[in-house]
């Protein structure tokens, strides 16, 4: 195998906690909650923060989900090796 082919396996074989379905959901419900307490208490500026990172980790576990896998970075790279191959 070739040094770029070993690295890109390498990269395949890394799978961070974060991607993971089930911890996405997990701090985007407690980033929510987080998001509330900020609204009642009027700062606004940090909860439309908190909001917009609850949607990214929903929006990436849906993506989870859609694909069928539970990692989203595999996907990803699965997705970018075959352009390569084009």
């Amino acid at each position: 195998m070739t040094g770029s082919k070993m690295e890109k396996q390498e990269n395949m074989d890394r799978i961070g906690w974060l991607e993971r379905r089930s911890v996405l959901m997990h701090i985007a419900e407690r980033r929510r909650g987080d998001a509330r307490v900020l609204l009642r208490n009027k700062r606004y500026d940090g909860a439309v923060y908190l909001g917009g990172y609850v949607i990214e980790c929903m929006l990436k576990a849906a993506i989870c989900q859609w694909i069928g896998m539970e990692v989203i970075r595999r996907w990803l790279l699965e997705v970018i090796q075959q352009r390569e191959r084009r």
